[in-house]
Parts: structure tokens; sequence; C-alpha cells
């Protein structure tokens, strides 16, 4: 069995610096669309920065962009985006957006790296006289307790990415459709889109 005497300060340095982040889903509807374009009666805004905790530091690791983007479409024809709507980069070069399901699996949590705090189950805490065995809650209660609070986590991102999903998204004549769309780039880029 193993003692530790600065359990309390172990326990908080660790609960802090690797406890499962939560995913709070964006309102894309009510979203503040820093960026503009646009173009035949046809109008985008998008905006990078609405990722937080591990979902945000893991896109910037992977050098995937993830951005809300809104269209309006006051032109004369309903538009299908991905056909007759592509984005593009400021250089007119076609984005090649990511499936939903590769950016899930990209930025997702790893719930089962939680289950390091099993290492804790033979920790005891001496007292005077007696011995207390608090190991065998806290091991498995940080555990699995943090693949838990991750799981809903990813849970509540993958909806959201489905929700968001524009793939083949008919955008009717006065219409206004919201998405995320992900990309791969190591920075942000300037979007513009061609309709065909």
């Amino acid at each position: 069995m193993h003692t530790f005497k600065h359990t309390p300060l172990l326990l908080i340095v660790l609960f802090i610096s690797s406890c499962a982040s939560t995913y709070k889903s964006p309102t894309v509807e009510s979203l503040t669309y820093d960026s503009h374009y646009e173009e035949e009666g046809v109008s985008l805004g998008y905006r990078y920065d609405f990722l937080k905790s591990i979902y945000k530091h893991r896109s910037l690791r992977r050098d995937i962009q993830v951005a809300a983007i809104s269209i309006s479409n006051t032109s004369t024809n309903d538009l299908v985006f991905g056909e007759d709507l592509i984005l593009t980069f400021e250089n007119g070069t076609p984005i090649p957006l990511l499936e939903k399901d590769h950016v899930f699996k990209k930025l997702r949590q790893r719930s089962e790296t939680h289950l390091i705090y099993l290492i804790f189950t033979p920790m005891v805490v001496p007292q005077t006289g007696e011995t207390i065995r608090i190991g065998y809650a806290l091991g498995p209660g940080l555990a699995f307790g943090n693949m838990i609070w991750a799981g809903r986590a990813n849970s509540k991102f993958k909806a959201d990415l489905a929700k968001y999903d524009l793939t083949n998204v008919v955008i009717k004549q006065g219409e206004t459709r919201y998405g995320l769309i992900a990309f791969k780039n190591e920075q942000p880029q300037l979007l513009r889109f061609t309709i065909k």
C-alpha cells in the first residue's frame, strides 16, 4: 500500500489538470458572425472561434478548422449546398470539407484515458491509530466519473455536428440556413463561394 503525505494537494492538482471537459452547444443561429461575403444575392457569414475547451485544443493540434456559417439566399433560385453553392478559399480553390464523422473521430475526447485514475485505488491516508483506505472510492470514482462526463460531452458534440451538417441541404429562396463546417488547414482562411 502507498501512503501519500500530500494527498489533498495531489488530488487538487490532478483534478484540475486532467478532468474531462464539458461541451457547450453553440447556438449557431444566434452567434455574431464577424466575417461576411456576399455575391449574386447570396450572403455568407462565418466565425471560427466558437469551440471551447478540449475540442478547441484538439482542433488546433490537428490543424482542423471548424467554422460556424450562415447562408442567406435572396437570389431567384433554390441552392443545394455542395452542388449549386460551393465554398471556396479566397483564391477560388474549392474547400475540401471534412465529413462530420471524421471531424468527430479526430476531435472527440478519449474517454479511456481517464482510466489512469485507477492508479489511486491502492491509496490510503494515514490517521493516528488507523489507516483510511480512500483509494477504493477515489480511483474508480474519478475514472468512471470522468469517462461518463467525457461521453456526455462527446454525445452533445456529435449531435451538433449532425444537426448543423449542410451536406446536400437545399437553401430555398428567401431562406437562411446555419451550419458547421470543417476543413484541414493550419490557419483560419477567408471563405468565399461560387454559384454554379
